[in-house]
């Protein structure tokens, strides 16, 4: 009884612009989902939507060492392309390929549809001009160095947490709309601007998935357009902040030039990190760091060098080097992030318990006497306050939710995976 493996209705394939001389796909899931896939398992994937059955394709395979069985043959498709594929035999389906990805945004929500995006990005777009740019990077180089070097506040103390907090998710907005504004720039369509919860801290997002179809240099562009946005933010501020002799706008400078370099760090799925993932051409680097470092605990007992899979990695020592010195050091740097996260619950708890009453205290003072910009001012130190903690809960809880939901899926599709698996072979004694 033949088997037969389609296409899921929506699934679309983009030339993956890398540098290396064999051709890679972006393969785009119905869901959205998007990942990299060599040039022969496109042709195999295509093979498969234009009729031919798993069992003629595996018999014109060319010989491999080991040799493959049909049914590991089978099991590798159902593996690796679950999110593309539906099966069929010649009596109708026989087995729905799903499964629930474990998403890295815990929870999501649109705060600026695309059509917004759109419009807002391509009114934008001029600031890519080559002239635009060399004009804005030097006027930030200069706002830095007369905001750090020349101009000292007097008054530290009467910094107002509010316009600092309001300013600098200002940035944040604008930082989003930078992204944006390059995919537009590249003649592509950008997607709306949503919040989440990536691992235990609020984020702001901007839909960018466009950009596979981008080649690699454009990908940085839209990679840095967060950040150059965000830095004109700062210019505009350091103007204000200079002018007015404004302490306020000077943290606000101060917050997001750390805010740029948390965004450049490449240990995170934030810019820094795509960034990376664009110029060495590794669509999933963590995972691919991730397998080459098992790889290379594995052959320490034969004392043989673990070495790199990716061909176009092969092709440059430079990229093959920074991805060996990734793959070290950012498992590291995971390994001190999440003791780091582990000191910020414990302090926020804390801080919730001890602070949060007393600033809430001190805010209802402060309406009392009429001072407006005073109560704000604790007003947003309460609410920030508390809000990390229920931020912290809420992602905590998701994050519980989302383990136990993956674990059960897991025992779920190996049940039926063998199921199906008695269902092939009584159907081939037959």
């Amino acid at each position: 009884m033949p088997t037969y493996l389609s296409l899921r209705s929506g699934c679309a394939f983009y030339p993956f612009h890398n540098g290396a001389s064999d051709r890679e796909y972006i393969a785009r899931a119905p869901d959205g989902r998007q990942f990299k896939i060599s040039g022969s398992a496109y042709t195999l994937l295509k093979d498969l939507d234009q009729g031919m059955s798993v069992e003629e394709i595996y018999q014109q395979l060319p010989p491999q060492e080991p040799s493959l069985t049909y049914e590991e043959f089978h099991n590798f498709l159902v593996h690796h392309y679950w999110s593309l594929l539906i099966g069929y035999s010649d009596q109708g389906p026989v087995a729905d390929i799903q499964k629930k990805s474990f998403l890295k945004i815990l929870i999501s929500c649109t705060l600026i549809p695309k059509h917004w995006v759109g419009r807002v990005s391509r009114a934008c777009m001029w600031l890519y001009a080559p002239a635009a740019s060399v004009v804005f990077g030097v006027a930030i180089v200069v706002a830095h160095l007369a905001l750090y070097g020349w101009y000292t506040p007097d008054s530290w103390p009467h910094i107002h947490l509010f316009t600092v907090f309001l300013a600098c998710m200002l940035s944040v907005l604008v930082h989003e709309f930078g992204h944006a504004s390059a995919v537009a720039r590249f003649k592509g369509t950008p997607g709306s601007i949503g919040a989440g919860l990536y691992i235990l801290m609020p984020v702001l997002y901007a839909d960018v998935s466009h950009v596979w179809t981008f080649r690699t240099w454009q990908r940085i562009v839209v990679d840095l357009g967060g950040v150059y946005f965000q830095q004109i933010m700062f210019m505009l501020f350091a103007m204000g902040a200079l002018y007015n002799h404004d302490p306020s706008l000077r943290a606000a400078c101060i917050g997001i030039d750390v805010m740029t370099v948390i965004a450049i760090n490449p240990v995170f799925r934030f810019d820094g990190y795509w960034i990376l993932v664009d110029w060495l051409g590794v669509p999933n680097l963590h995972k691919a760091t991730g397998r080459y470092l098992k790889g290379v605990v594995a052959s320490i007992a034969t004392r043989q060098w673990q070495r790199i899979e990716e061909p176009q990695l092969k092709a440059s020592n430079l990229k093959a080097t920074v991805f060996t010195l990734y793959a070290l050091a950012a498992n590291l740097l995971l390994g001190v992030a999440v003791v780091l996260n582990l000191r910020w619950i414990r302090f926020t708890v804390q801080g919730i318990l001890q602070q949060a009453p007393a600033l809430f205290g001190e805010a209802l003072k402060a309406l009392r006497a009429h001072a407006w910009l005073h109560t704000l001012d604790l007003a947003t130190g309460a609410i920030l306050l508390s809000a990390s903690g229920v931020t912290l809960l809420v992602a905590l809880g998701f994050r519980g939710k989302q383990i136990v939901t993956a674990l059960l899926d897991r025992h779920k599709r190996y049940k039926e995976r063998k199921q199906h698996e008695v269902l092939v072979n009584v159907a081939r004694l037959q």
